[in-house]
């Protein structure tokens, strides 16, 4: 028995066989197209050598540098004690922007001022203790 249950010439008529019919429309002029395309082609150079294509906008705010803003942050935590600029004024390279307190604050106050207390304490006791020591030594050497 053959493999084949359809004939080659039935399978060769269904594998080229179209299953509609063509129809050609007629599409418009190769001419009208082609000069269309130049006109456009024409007006595109035109374009791009007469015309200007600057942009300008008015608009109120404000002026960042190029290429990119640039972020300004203090070395340590802190507050504002003095400002030495204001909003537009013209900024140099290294130019002082804000004063910062640097200072650690607690419950108990700044903690600056309270080291600062606690020297000049130290020191006021260094002192007590010298004219002491001065005190003893006079009278020791007034006892020998």
């Amino acid at each position: 028995m053959s493999k084949n249950l359809y004939r080659k010439e039935a399978i060769e008529y269904k594998r080229h066989h179209w299953k509609g019919r063509a129809l050609l429309l007629a599409g418009l002029p190769a001419w009208l197209i082609a000069s269309l395309a130049a006109l456009f082609l024409i007006a595109l150079i035109c374009a791009l050598i007469f015309c200007k294509f600057t942009q300008r906008v008015d608009v109120n705010g404000e002026v960042i540098t190029l290429p990119h803003s640039i972020n300004v942050f203090a070395p340590q935590q802190g507050f504002i004690v003095k400002q030495f600029v204001k909003i537009g004024d013209v900024v140099k390279k290294n130019q002082p922007l804000y004063e910062i307190d640097v200072s650690r604050s607690t419950t108990t106050g700044n903690v600056s001022a309270a080291q600062i207390e606690a020297i000049n304490e130290k020191i006021s006791n260094s002192d007590e203790i010298i004219k002491k020591l001065v005190e003893n030594k006079k009278a020791d050497i007034k006892c020998a």
